[in-house]
């Protein structure tokens, strides 16, 4: 049995849900028998059923005899508790499979490991880090919402050759057309994306992800001092955003929010964590806001869009110190992406 070939197939199925897990792991499975996959399947949204449970539903009726003398391959251990749907360690013994084969364990506290020694214990043939890199590389985001009670955030910002983020007080266009419809499939993976006031003032973005498909991410603005013009396009039109101040905005439109309180960041993530689902974060903001990010160490991953265009002078780029990840062509635009290593 080619164990990493079928776990880097799992990989590429749990991919395909992207942000719709919510505050889920993503998770892909599959079944092979005799070195033929007879089923695959992923966890596709919140709340739904699990990747093993789509993978074993999705095999063919002629091949469901097959199931019990199958291996069954998931990038997570399975789980052994009840949420919103039911353990996943019962369905495998109530299908009789004999072979399981895991990427990574679960880093939830309540898992940990727990549900391969029970499964051990009913006779299930167990075969563990398998591509364990890859998978829990997979499951990061999950990872920092469970141990930090926060969102996995993602620090944004493109940047000139000469290392400017923008002209001092004007929009300023560096990433060219490609990149922009990257930054928009990026928003769709993510639930919600973050600016500060001086932003909202100078460029007022619509932040959607209109070049792309799937929902767009909640928009998030501080503006503590309600500075942000009552005709912006984040408060006027009718998709939702959740506005961060000090003192309460009167007279706020339908979709539209706000959280009164003495800022702290870190106080600020928890809630949306908690009160929003929001178990990932774009931070789009400018120099200021993202320095506060970057000051704090709330941060874990940073994509910096290098572009061709000289500023000569303006705004200095945050300055990123982490773990470089990868880097993707897009014509004339080169994206790294740098993992916070130090957290």
């Amino acid at each position: 049995m080619n164990h990493e070939l079928y776990m880097l197939r799992c990989i590429d199925l749990a991919q395909k849900a992207g942000g719709r897990v919510r505050l889920n792991p993503n998770v892909g499975a599959v079944l092979v028998h005799n070195d033929q996959v007879i089923g695959e399947g992923y966890h596709e949204r919140y709340g739904g059923p699990h990747a093993e449970v789509n993978a074993i539903n999705s095999v063919a009726p002629e091949n469901k005899h097959l199931i019990a003398d199958s291996t069954l391959y998931v990038s997570l251990e399975p789980c052994n508790i009840h949420g919103k749907t039911p353990p996943c360690a019962m369905l495998i013994l109530k299908n009789n499979i004999k072979k399981l084969v895991v990427g990574c364990e679960d880093p939830n506290p309540r898992m940990a490991g727990s549900s391969l020694s029970f499964l051990a214990s009913k006779g299930v043939h167990i075969t563990t880090n398998i591509k364990q890199s890859e998978c829990e590389k997979l499951i990061q985001p999950f990872k920092v919402n469970i141990l930090n009670n926060r969102p996995f955030i993602t620090i944004k910002f493109a940047q000139s050759k000469d290392f400017f983020m923008s002209k001092e007080g004007e929009q300023t266009w560096l990433s060219n057309r490609f990149s922009k419809i990257w930054s928009h499939q990026l928003r769709s993976e993510n639930h919600g994306i973050l600016i500060g006031s001086n932003t909202a003032v100078i460029d007022n973005p619509a932040l959607t992800n209109r070049l792309y498909s799937g929902d767009s991410p909640l928009r998030i603005c501080i503006d503590r001092k309600n500075s942000v013009p009552d005709e912006s396009t984040l408060l006027t039109d009718s998709l939702p955003t959740l506005m961060i101040n000090e003192t309460p905005r009167k007279n706020l439109k339908e979709h539209k929010d706000q959280w009164t309180f003495d800022l702290d960041l870190s106080i600020l993530l928890s809630r949306l964590y908690k009160e929003k689902q929001i178990g990932r974060l774009i931070v789009e903001g400018g120099a200021y806001t993202i320095g506060k990010f970057l000051d704090n160490k709330l941060w874990d991953q940073a994509m910096i869009i290098n572009t061709e265009r000289v500023l000569g002078s303006g705004i200095k780029s945050p300055n990123i110190i982490g773990k470089l990840e990868g880097e993707l062509n897009l014509e004339s635009d080169k994206i790294l992406t740098i993992s916070n290593n130090l957290c």
